[in-house]
């Protein structure tokens, strides 16, 4: 099946599906996780608890 990030769903589908969204928590997040995955539009990528695309440098660790 195929997902998409928050940008790339917005961009193909014309709305945010939330294909990626909740495979992380907010709580993981706010500590400087990020979830590793494969988008469909770009590859792969780390997105955040919203399924929004992030750059590694911005995440702690």
């Amino acid at each position: 099946m195929a997902e998409y990030c928050q940008g790339c769903s917005t961009k193909v589908f014309g709305d945010d599906l939330e294909e990626l969204a909740g495979m992380i928590s907010p709580a993981l997040f706010s500590e400087g996780y990020g979830l590793f995955t494969v988008c469909e539009g770009c590859g792969p990528v780390v997105v955040d608890h919203n399924g929004r695309r992030v750059e590694v440098a911005n995440l702690n660790g």
